[in-house]
């Protein structure tokens, strides 16, 4: 009996098992980081199903996502809410350490106004490249609204190292945290600056 035709058969099956299965190249997570400032801490929540099951009280201020690659950090995502106003801003990191660019958006919910700006971050100073004003919910492009306050004070991270946050993403393994969860003593005013 011959077993050679049978050991053929199984490369050409495992052969044509990787072929038609995707590379899984890139390892994404995210992190998911709420400000519970009664407490004073700073939390990071690696589960969405447990993220999802976090309560939001109405007075949140701040939500972060930061999404990782192969335990490096590529993009940070900063959420901040006020009464009639979002902002959100849309880090992107390289190799995990520097920022090299920001997208601010800021909607102004009665006015039915999304400002949105573009910064390029070099030499550890931002340099605005664009700003356009647009409908809320239509991004149908408008003249700028001057009745409507500049951002006010609200900071650039130049680093990976000003975000308040920084000692929950600075572990490039969270997924190993235990119940998928880390919290930190901190608070997110760094990222407030003042609002009008």
């Amino acid at each position: 009996m011959e077993i050679r035709p049978h050991r053929n058969t199984f490369w050409r099956c495992l052969t044509l098992l990787l072929a038609i299965t995707p590379a899984r190249a890139v390892a994404a997570n995210k992190v998911f980081i709420l400000e519970k400032s009664e407490e004073g801490l700073l939390c990071g929540y690696t589960r969405e199903s447990e993220w999802a099951q976090v309560p939001k009280d109405k007075d949140i201020s701040f939500v972060a996502i930061v999404e990782s690659e192969n335990g490096t950090v590529s993009s940070i995502l900063v959420q901040r809410f006020s009464e009639d106003t979002t902002t959100y801003d849309e880090y992107t990191i390289q190799k995990g350490v520097n920022v090299i660019k920001l997208k601010r958006t800021f909607d102004v919910v009665p006015d039915r106004v999304t400002r949105e700006q573009i910064w390029a971050i070099q030499a550890g100073k931002a340099a605005k490249i664009s700003e356009r004003w647009m409908e809320f919910k239509t991004h149908r492009p408008i003249g700028p609204q001057n009745q409507i306050d500049d951002f006010g004070t609200i900071p650039i991270m130049l680093k990976m190292t000003d975000f308040p946050f920084y000692p929950l993403i600075a572990d490039q393994h969270p997924e190993r945290w235990p119940s998928g969860r880390r919290c930190v003593p901190g608070s997110m005013d760094k990222l407030g600056g003042t609002q009008n």
